[in-house]
């Protein structure tokens, strides 16, 4: 195990919370947890922010020209926080004319049957990989006692809407039908995915049948992507004046993607309102169907708006619902264990909802 911060610091997020109500969502605040302040981008946050600014970290801003302009994500930097013996598989999954990548992970201890985590990774739906992700959800993994599955769904633009949709449920469907093989007790199945994932994860629980999964979790979900509101003001986004605009930046990081989405995901701007990219506009009855869900939120995330009005509508509709902010947080905040607390933090409340489904 290896941490670049104090366990004090997981301590203070996992005790230290205030809720706040926005506009009739209760939202459970996780603060920074080094400073007290008000309006403060995380140190973390800051110092990697101002490393990028002044060009010593390798960046590639997307376009929609470049395939490797959007494909290029430089990995963050992470660490190993599992602290037993976790065991790591690779399989492929027969989709009739093509073949899906699909990584688990699971404690060698692991007690069957247990639950099992589907977790659909994040980046637009034109990047990631397995890469990013393996070491947070190994952790996830040995905290939760659960196998954990990662499909590496195919990628826009050669697999545009709603290709990647239909090899996330391949995946789930695989899994399902071969439940004994791979140890799980399918009454215990959650779903989770972070930003375009997010998505992904509201798009399977649409497709399937009501009580398909046992919890949702969605790490700062892309939930609507039309246009922005005309409404929109850096003021959504308070920042102390020191630190304003390091969090513009970070907000401004997602601003305008709609944009290289109906290119690149959709080749029509007018379909990324469908639901099953845009959970926003689903209908209330659909909702309602909805697993218990928490939606996680950062601060200064272009999407949080949006994800804490999602929040507030399947609340409406009779959904259960936890919305949770990491305060001095910016989009991606997942991708750092070890090295952002806020990462273990996360993890450990996905493994806490696991954990409950028993």
């Amino acid at each position: 195990m290896s941490r670049e911060y104090t366990s004090d610091l997981i301590d203070v997020l996992q005790n230290d919370c205030r809720r706040v109500n926005v506009d009739g969502l209760e939202v459970v605040v996780k603060p920074v947890p080094d400073d007290e302040r008000e309006g403060v981008v995380d140190p973390r946050v800051f110092a990697s922010a101002q490393k990028t600014a002044a060009g010593t970290a390798a960046s590639m801003p997307p376009s929609l020209t470049s395939l490797l302009g959007m494909r290029r994500r430089p990995l963050k930097a992470d660490n190993d926080l599992v602290s037993s013996d976790i065991v790591f598989n690779e399989f492929l999954v027969d989709a009739d004319d093509h073949l899906i990548n699909v990584y688990t992970w699971e404690p060698a201890t692991r007690t069957r049957p247990s639950a099992v985590l589907f977790y659909l990774h994040g980046g637009g739906f034109t990047s990631g990989d397995v890469t990013q992700y393996r070491r947070a959800l190994a952790y996830i993994a040995e905290q939760a006692d659960a196998l954990v599955v990662f499909p590496e769904y195919r990628l826009s633009p050669e697999a545009r809407f709603p290709l990647a949709i239909e090899d996330c449920l391949t995946c789930i469907r695989h899994i399902s039908s071969h439940a004994g093989e791979y140890g799980i007790d399918l009454a215990r199945l959650v779903v989770a995915g972070d930003s375009a994932g997010g998505s992904l994860t509201n798009a399977c629980i649409l497709e399937l049948p009501k009580g398909a999964f046992a919890a949702a979790v969605e790490l700062y979900p892309l939930t609507d992507a039309g246009s922005e509101s005309e409404s929109w003001s850096y003021d959504r986004y308070f920042a102390i004046p020191e630190h304003a605009e390091v969090a513009r930046g970070r907000v401004d990081r997602l601003r305008g993607s709609q944009d290289m989405l109906g290119v690149m995901y959709t080749a029509d701007a007018d379909k990324l309102l469908d639901p099953k990219i845009s959970a926003m506009y689903a209908t209330t009855e659909q909702l309602a169907a909805f697993p218990p869900t928490t939606v996680v939120s950062a601060e200064y995330d272009y999407l949080r708006i949006q994800d804490e009005q999602f929040a507030k509508k399947l609340q409406d509709a009779g959904a259960t619902v936890t919305a949770i902010r990491y305060a001095g947080c910016d989009h991606g905040f997942f991708e750092w264990p070890g090295v952002r607390p806020q990462t273990e933090d996360v993890a450990l409340e996905i493994a806490k909802i696991i954990r409950a489904t028993a």
